[in-house]
């Protein structure tokens, strides 16, 4: 055993970890918690935790977006939303208070129901989105705060849907 960190106050089950391509840090999360926690992957770093993130809606699914040169965090929400924010090169001031929206620069875009599973494709910098429906949909980047979404209104047309077929 190298570390043991306990993450949430309740028992929750983790089922969100992704390694950054970098190699500096590790997001945890669970689908029944709100929080997403950025951790350093570096042995000579302690493995400390870097500071968390509380979000509008339970964590889906989230991955590591490395975007004009700064390493971001994408999640998709319970609550139909895919989620961005900075993820931290240091440790927070304080890091057992959430990450304030001033430095974690959180942005939102509403996506269509039953989005489960986020990816980030660098050559192409393409956000993907698939769930329910089994469409892979790609999305421009999120780039409203909460406030400025607009709930009434269907979510935007993502920008391609590509259709599943059955195997075999």
């Amino acid at each position: 055993l190298v570390q043991q960190l306990r993450f949430f106050e309740e028992q929750v089950p983790i089922d969100v970890i992704r390694a950054s391509p970098d190699g500096r840090s590790v997001l945890v999360a669970s689908s029944h918690a709100k929080q997403v926690f950025a951790i350093s992957q570096r042995a000579d770093d302690g493995y400390r935790v870097l500071g968390y993130f509380n979000f509008p809606g339970r964590v889906l699914s989230a991955c590591h977006a490395k975007i004009d040169g700064t390493l971001r965090l994408l999640a998709v929400l319970h609550n139909n939303l895919l989620a961005t924010v900075y993820v931290p090169t240091a440790q927070a001031e304080n890091p057992l208070e959430p990450i304030p929206d001033a430095d974690s620069r959180a942005r939102f875009r509403i996506v269509d129901r039953g989005a489960t599973l986020v990816m980030y494709c660098e050559a192409n910098n393409a956000v993907l989105v698939t769930g329910r429906d089994k469409l892979l949909k790609e999305y421009k980047l999120p780039v409203d705060t909460l406030e400025k979404l607009e709930w009434r209104k269907a979510p935007a047309a993502p920008i391609e849907e590509v259709q599943s077929h059955a195997v075999g």
